[in-house]
């Protein structure tokens, strides 16, 4: 608008100012003027020369018999002669003043007419700004309404959705860690049970067969099985041991000492398998004891496992601390590029202030050039001669002012014609401009909106998956709470744009 503006005024003064028809015109008009004047002077002075030669005829027919009458005839004539004169330059000196007071009255006209049109255009100039920056300002307030609002039932959503995909993704991971844990604690009593079958099977071998001695039957059962490895057979092993040597020493000591004392073969054979059942039977005790040990190993090993989750849980925790400086930073990335974008803005602001007092002094460039057109129409006004003291003579005045007043009159009527018809033309061209000047700010104004939503929409979801993100933490209700007031403290704070 500023720019359709200063040109709609830089082409008013160039019209005003190098009007090729009004010149033309007002050539046209003056040459047609004094060709006019030109002639009814002729023809004015053809008809008083008639007059007065046919009065002096009539004169000079009726006194031709009286001699001094001749003499003030003569008189009379060159006294009319010189009236003629006086009236012949006097007449232009007439018309040219009424021309110019004709002139005069026809510019302050237009003077006004122009001042007029001015404060209308500057008031709806004014009008239209400030409806539209009321307007702006109402689609802002609404819109900074809605984004709050869709902002609040997005997070409320989301936390909602993030609550209970946790719930439900911790439920899973626990049912999979009891799972793999009970899968785990079974494989590993049926491996315990089975080497424990072996190594009583092994022993009850060697009980069985009793071919050996103590010491050898002692040193087979340190040696059993030396390539298994593990730990866990080491220990069980080791028990078994243990609890089998004592008893078997002191079972077969009685039963070598009974066996020495009886001397019937069936006897000893029936102490023989009544110690063997014996032996069986400790060993089913022992088995128990056995299964009790590896049953605590478990507990051990779920404990162990338990531990281990922990520092599962410090690990997250560390990697989200991370994260949430990963997303701290480009907040603060964010809000520098906002910084950047109000410095831009209000750069935007100056440069518009700097357009209104431009044009503010393209106005009084105006203004000074409208006054110095006036003083040179008055230097020109001066410039004319004064109108002469006119005789009281005997010639009739009335068909010369006629004359005078039609011309002036006629070229009125032109100048009035072609006042219209710049002032049709400027209104035209005004009120075009303005229809594009107010076409291209509600191209700009949208353009704009569009862009600023974009960029809100962008950092408010950028805003939201940090807090989403950082929500992922295993902290507390209150922690969780203060942090996400403080980033959508931070996200208000970055949205506040100066209008």
């Amino acid at each position: 608008v500023d720019a359709a503006l200063t040109q709609a005024h830089a082409r008013w003064l160039q019209e005003l100012t190098d009007l090729k028809e009004y010149k033309v015109n007002l050539q046209i008009e003056k040459e047609k003027w004094e060709k006019e004047h030109e002639e009814t002077a002729a023809k004015q002075l053809a008809l008083v020369l008639s007059a007065a030669e046919e009065k002096w005829k009539k004169e000079y027919e009726n006194t031709e018999k009286s001699g001094p009458r001749i003499k003030e005839l003569e008189e009379k004539v060159t006294s009319l002669k010189k009236e003629l004169e006086l009236k012949k330059e006097e007449i232009p000196a007439a018309i040219k003043a009424e021309l110019a007071k004709a002139r005069a009255q026809w510019n302050k006209e237009k003077q006004e007419e122009i001042l007029q049109i001015r404060e209308q255009n500057e008031r709806d100039y004014r009008s239209f700004l400030d409806d539209h920056r009321n307007r702006i300002k109402e689609v802002l307030a609404t819109a900074k309404e809605d984004l709050a609002k869709q902002k609040n039932d997005l997070s409320i959503q989301k936390d909602a959705e993030i609550k209970k995909l946790l719930d439900q993704k911790q439920r899973e991971w626990e049912a999979q860690e009891t799972k793999r844990l009970q899968d785990e604690i079974n494989r590993y009593e049926e491996k315990t049970l089975v080497e424990l079958e072996y190594l009583l099977s092994e022993i009850h071998e060697e009980l069985v067969k009793g071919t050996h001695s103590k010491h050898s039957w002692k040193d087979k059962c340190f040696d059993a099985h030396v390539q298994l490895n593990h730990q866990c057979k080491d220990k069980l092993k080791a028990c078994l041991q243990k609890a089998y040597r004592t008893t078997l020493y002191t079972i077969l000591e009685k039963e070598e000492q009974e066996w020495k004392q009886q001397v019937s073969f069936p006897c000893s054979k029936t102490l023989y398998c009544s110690a063997m059942l014996r032996a069986t039977d400790i060993s089913k005790i022992k088995l128990k004891e056995v299964r009790y040990c590896c049953c605590t190993i478990t507990v051990a090993g779920q404990k162990r496992t338990k531990r281990n989750l922990g520092s599962r849980e410090d690990f997250c925790c560390e990697r989200c601390c991370q994260e949430l400086e990963k997303r701290e930073a480009v907040c603060q990335d964010l809000q520098r590029e906002l910084e950047i974008a109000r410095k831009h803005l209000q750069l935007a602001v100056k440069e518009h202030e700097a357009k209104s007092e431009q044009i503010q002094e393209n106005e009084k460039v105006l203004e000074a050039l409208i006054a110095e057109n006036a003083e040179m129409k008055t230097k020109l006004k001066d410039l004319g001669t004064p109108p002469r003291s006119v005789s009281n003579g005997g010639v009739s005045k009335p068909c010369t002012s006629c004359d005078s007043v039609k011309g002036l009159e006629e070229m009125r009527a032109q100048y009035i014609k072609a006042v219209s018809k710049i002032k049709c033309d400027m209104l035209c061209y005004i009120r075009e401009s303005k229809e594009r000047a107010a076409e291209m700010i509600k191209a700009e104004v949208s353009r704009e909106r569009q862009s600023t939503a974009r960029k809100m929409r962008k950092y408010y979801l950028t805003c939201l998956q940090q807090l989403l993100t950082d929500s992922g933490k295993h902290e507390g209700a209150e922690k969780k709470i203060m942090n996400a007031a403080s980033k959508l403290a931070a996200m208000a704070k970055g949205l506040e744009t100066p209008l």
